[in-house]
């Protein structure tokens, strides 16, 4: 082979794994792993659904639609391992720490979207997201939560959310 030869392959193979990598090693969050609810004080908790050998990387929560700067709370997990069930917003899980804290509290009015991303069984990407209102996380009694049901923010029974659902942990 000649080295132009060489080069076109390098080239190829490099625009091959871009394409696989932009395609694969980012996948679409999966609906129903990410819920919200009200905590006994008012505040706001993210449950994280049960999938196996789930490790969550970073979660955060940002106001969507202001047009005076993005306003974020970020935590990430200082020793990229190990489970999480659940993370209190604005109350960075022990061994965690917060990256961004523009943001400081669910405000009466507004849009949020509550974001993680990590990975399960086999090094696959495990991604959740869900968007909602104040007035939406206001509401909830006791024993529901908010989830992301096609696409959709729908209020379901929390000791369903918290059941152990294979299916629903595959991208």
């Amino acid at each position: 082979m000649t080295r132009r030869t060489h080069l076109r392959f390098a080239a190829a193979a490099m625009a091959a794994v871009g394409v696989a990598c932009a395609a694969g090693c980012t996948p679409a969050p999966l609906p129903g792993v990410l819920a919200m609810e009200r905590t006994e004080t008012g505040g706001a908790r993210a449950l994280i659904a049960p999938c196996a050998q789930a490790v969550v990387l970073d979660f955060s929560v940002y106001a969507k639609g202001r047009t005076d700067g993005l306003y974020s709370w970020d935590v990430t997990n200082d020793a990229m391992s190990g489970g999480i069930a659940s993370v209190d917003l604005f109350t960075a899980p022990p061994g965690w720490s917060v990256t961004d804290s523009t943001l400081t509290d669910v405000q009466t009015e507004g849009t949020y979207k509550a974001k993680f991303w990590g990975s399960g069984a086999g090094y696959r990407a495990l991604n959740g997201e869900l968007s909602f209102t104040a007035q939406q996380l206001a509401s909830l009694k006791p024993g529901k939560v908010l989830v992301n049901k096609n696409g959709k923010t729908r209020t379901a029974d929390r000791s369903a959310f918290l059941k152990y659902d294979p299916e629903r942990c595959e991208p």
